[in-house]
């Protein structure tokens, strides 16, 4: 089960200090409407901890209207085990600069953090179908390669997967998934961005085991994920009793 502990910070120098780890760090933030009805990512192109703000590439426009038209957003990113969020109050402001747009994101007053811990992972029997759909960086091409691979274990906070061919080729660790999709038949179906942790030969030549952790995953998908894992693991245990 998750050890879970938030921490709510409002000094200014931690949250400098954090919000600068996430910028060196070629970190990604997650912007969405309160709900999270409408979210995307996007990069932290610059930190500057003295005016204390951040600077954000603009999202697409076909989410980036919705978003930046919003009252009120929030902000969460991921860096390790340890997540931050923190909420926007009024629009967001958009610097255009070169003709590329941005947006200046003030330090917030109030910073979240969540420290995910012994998080229980379950087992994904076979029969079970449990699949992981998407696109990785590939920095060989300008775009993204799809992948589908088989899971092989699951938790709040990650999940095991093996995968072959091209898509081994490309991965190593640091790898980032994108929107990628994770089916389990009738128990679950969530869209995840990951990070590559590891990765391990598999049991043929060109297979790999990939350890992965989710990033600026909301409150509610990981609920969803945390029920789902105790519905497998129910059925796990029903199988050995049978």
């Amino acid at each position: 089960m998750d050890s879970d502990h938030i921490n709510c910070i409002d000094k200014p120098e931690i949250i400098a200090k954090i919000l600068t780890k996430h910028f060196k760090a070629r970190g990604t933030l997650c912007v969405s409407t309160i709900g999270g009805d409408c979210k995307a990512n996007s990069k932290v192109v610059d930190n500057d901890p003295f005016a204390e703000y951040l600077l954000l590439d603009a999202l697409p426009s076909d989410v980036g209207e919705t978003i930046e038209h919003a009252d009120k957003v929030e902000l969460r990113g991921s860096i390790e085990s340890l997540y931050s969020w923190f909420h926007h109050t009024g629009k967001l402001e958009v610097i255009v600069e070169d003709g590329e747009r941005y947006y200046e994101i003030p330090y917030p007053e109030k910073l979240f953090q969540l420290q995910r811990r012994n998080s229980f992972r379950t087992h994904l029997p076979t029969r079970l179908t449990a699949t992981m759909t998407g696109e990785l960086e590939n920095p060989a091409a300008e775009q993204a390669h799809p992948f589908r691979a088989m899971l092989q274990n699951l938790s709040a906070t990650g999940a095991g997967m093996s995968v072959s061919g091209k898509t081994a080729s490309l991965i190593s660790e640091g790898t980032k998934l994108y929107q990628s999709r994770i089916r389990v038949p009738n128990i679950l179906d969530v869209t995840v961005d990951a990070d590559v942790r590891n990765c391990r030969p598999g049991n043929t030549e060109d297979e790999l085991v990939l350890g992965l952790e989710f990033l600026c995953l909301s409150s509610k998908d990981a609920q969803k994920i945390t029920r789902a894992v105790m519905e497998i693991q129910r059925q796990v245990l029903a199988d050995l009793d049978d």
